[in-house]
C-alpha cells in the first residue's frame, strides 16, 4: 500500500504540473506570431500534459502500484519529450536576439526543470515503494 508521503507527493505534483502545463498553453497561445516569425514549433506546451499523468496515476490505488512496481520507465518517460522540446525550443529562440522571446524562454525553462524534476520525483516514490515493500516482506517471513 502506497503511503500518505506519497499520495501527498503526488497530489501536490499533480497540481503544480496541471497548472505548469496551463500557463505555458496559455504563454504559447498568446504568442503564435513569435513561433511562427522564429519557424519554430511550439509542442513542447502540448508535451507539457503528459507531465500530470505520474502523480495522477499514483492518486489511484492499484494503479499506483502498478506504477511504481512496473512502470517506472513509462512514467519516466512521460516527462522525456517535453524536456527534450523545451530546450530545442530555448537553443532555437536564443539565437532571435531579441528581447519579446524572453517569455517563451523561461516558460522553456520552467519545463524542462520540472520534467527534470518529475523524473527525479517517479525514482523517489518507486524507492518508497520497494522499501516499504522490503520491510513488508521482511516481517512476513519472520
Amino acid at each position: 500500500m502506497l503511503s500518505i508521503l506519497t499520495l501527498g507527493i503526488g497530489l501536490i505534483a499533480l497540481i503544480a504540473y496541471v497548472s505548469l502545463a496551463l500557463n505555458t498553453s496559455r504563454l504559447v497561445s498568446r504568442n503564435r506570431t513569435l513561433f511562427a516569425e522564429f519557424r519554430v514549433p511550439s509542442s513542447f506546451s502540448a508535451w507539457a500534459w503528459l507531465f500530470p499523468l505520474p502523480p495522477l496515476l499514483l492518486l489511484i490505488p492499484i494503479a499506483g502500484i502498478a506504477l511504481l512496481a512496473f512502470g517506472l520507465g513509462l512514467s519516466a518517460l512521460c516527462f522525456v519529450p517535453g524536456v527534450i522540446t523545451a530546450r530545442r525550443t530555448k537553443a532555437r529562440f536564443e539565437t532571435a536576439g531579441t528581447d519579446r522571446v524572453d517569455a517563451i524562454q523561461g516558460a522553456a525553462d520552467k519545463i524542462f526543470f520540472a520534467g527534470i524534476v518529475g523524473i527525479m520525483g517517479v525514482v523517489v516514490c518507486a524507492a518508497i515503494f520497494w522499501v516499504q515493500l522490503a520491510a513488508a516482506m521482511a516481517v512476513r517471513n519472520s
